[in-house]
């Protein structure tokens, strides 16, 4: 059977006349024909009307009609099951007199799949280019109108000129991800990681009543990599509701099945989560990593993407002397929650590493370097060793990255975290071991000639 094309299905009655020689009939117009408004269309959406039944029989006030099939629909209503939607006359001659209303969606639905299926023709189609569509000079009978929308529209009136009004709107799609390091999720448009990190995110396809091909698909930067392991929809089964495909362009696309979407009865969310890793590759600052999703329905129609962005941040650290010149040769730790931050060194430069990296270093040597790949979060820059001939800082440096990227150095703005050691002998609360062992040997001295002066003094007291 061919995939239906058209998602949306509504039973509208309109009457035909027919020209017959009953004086009842006299004072209708049977040559201008009938029209079906759509009123709230939605724009670029098709709208197809199937004439599904031809008039027979007519009152002059409409209140009552008999029909007979449409060529087009015959073989349809010769299906045993189909003819439980319809009653017909009690003299069983072929002529419908109502249908079954406690079915009419279903009966839509399955006229609809019939007509796409057989590739009928219908008696009006028109796109929306505004929030009404019209369909006008049709002949009177009973039709069917199906719209790319996906949900049926409520029968209205049976007279020649019928109005109907679309109530439904396009399915929708929302995208989140986490920016909380807690169990408890909190979905935002954008987040702040470290390389290395697990990032999730939520995908939220808003599904309306009688969605049909429903595609989601979802690209991400190159600074993330999907963990396919990891995505779970909710109230779905893999393989069973939906299918899994990873790429490149998209990096992952979910197919539903179309026995699945057919038990949506009403507006329904669809959960999607899943993680991706962030990697080497990724931006740091700027433009951050973003990952876009969209939903693809009906065959045609897709919606516009949704976009979450990771960012990942960085500071420069200058190591500088009491001019602001720069000094070489000395050592930092970063701790971030007392862990030693490990890093790959390149050059000038120290990305934060990840699980992949074979060498890596937890030891930061200043001059002038960038430390990239920061999550926004407090940390502790430690001093191990100063350049020779300087003393050591006294304290460590709390540096504080916010969630757009900016940075405190000890609670101050800065645009470089900015270290600076100073010359000279260091105080023996404070100095290196060196120093230590010349104030001991020192005072060891001072007391041993304070011993021989008294003892001289003593002895020269005696004589």
């Amino acid at each position: 059977m061919k995939k239906l094309k058209v998602l949306l299905s509504v039973l509208l009655s309109a009457m035909l006349v027919l020209s017959m020689a009953a004086p009842a009939f006299a004072d209708i117009n049977y040559a201008t024909g009938g029209s079906i408004t759509i009123g709230d269309a939605v724009k670029n959406h098709t709208y197809k009307a199937y004439q599904v039944f031809d008039i027979e029989t007519i009152t002059d006030n409409y209140a009552q009609a008999t029909y007979k099939v449409n060529a087009d629909f015959a073989a349809f209503f010769n299906v045993p099951a189909n003819k439980a939607y319809v009653t017909y006359s009690s003299d069983n001659l072929g002529y419908i007199t109502g249908v079954n209303e406690a079915k009419i969606e279903e009966f839509a639905k399955a006229l609809i799949a019939y007509a796409e299926e057989n590739e009928i023709e219908p008696a009006a189609s028109q796109t929306a280019s505004s929030s009404t569509v019209s369909f006008t000079g049709l002949e009177l009978g009973y039709y069917v109108v199906s719209t790319t929308l996906g949900t049926l529209c409520s029968l209205n009136s049976t007279a020649p000129n019928a109005t109907i009004e679309e109530k439904n709107t396009e399915p929708t799609i929302e995208k989140k991800v986490d920016n909380d390091d807690t169990a408890a999720f909190d979905w935002e448009d954008s987040n702040t990681a470290k390389i290395g990190d697990v990032v999730n995110f939520q995908i939220t396809v808003k599904a309306k009543k009688g969605a049909e091909a429903y595609i989601v698909e979802d690209t991400m930067s190159n600074g993330l990599v999907f963990d396919a392991s990891s995505l779970v929809i909710q109230g779905a089964t893999k393989d069973t509701d939906y299918t899994l495909a990873t790429g490149t362009d998209p990096d992952f696309t979910i197919t539903f099945a179309q026995s699945y979407l057919d038990k949506i009865t009403a507006n329904t969310d669809i959960v999607i989560t899943y993680s991706a890793k962030l990697t080497a590759a990724a931006v740091v600052a700027g433009e951050g990593n973003p990952n876009t999703a969209k939903l693809k329905y009906s065959n045609t129609f897709e919606t516009a993407e949704a976009t979450t962005t990771t960012y990942t941040w960085k500071f420069d650290l200058n190591k500088v002397d009491e001019n602001g010149e720069e000094l070489l040769g000395a050592t930092f730790e970063l701790l971030l929650n007392g862990a030693k931050v490990a890093f790959v060194n390149d050059g000038d430069n120290y990305r934060v590493a990840t699980a992949d990296d074979q060498t890596t270093t937890t030891v930061i040597t200043a001059g002038s370097v960038n430390i990239t790949g920061l999550d926004a979060k407090t940390y502790t820059l430690r001093e191990i060793d100063p350049p020779a001939g300087y003393n050591k800082l006294a304290s460590d440096i709390t540096v504080v990255i916010n969630e757009n990227g900016s940075y405190t150095q000890d609670g101050d703005a800065a645009t470089a975290v900015e270290v600076e050691n100073k010359a000279g002998t260091l105080l023996p609360s404070t100095g290196g071991t060196g120093t230590k062992v010349l104030f001991t040997v020192g005072g060891i001295m001072m007391v041993v000639a304070f011993v021989l002066i008294t003892s001289k003094r003593r002895m020269a007291a005696e004589k």
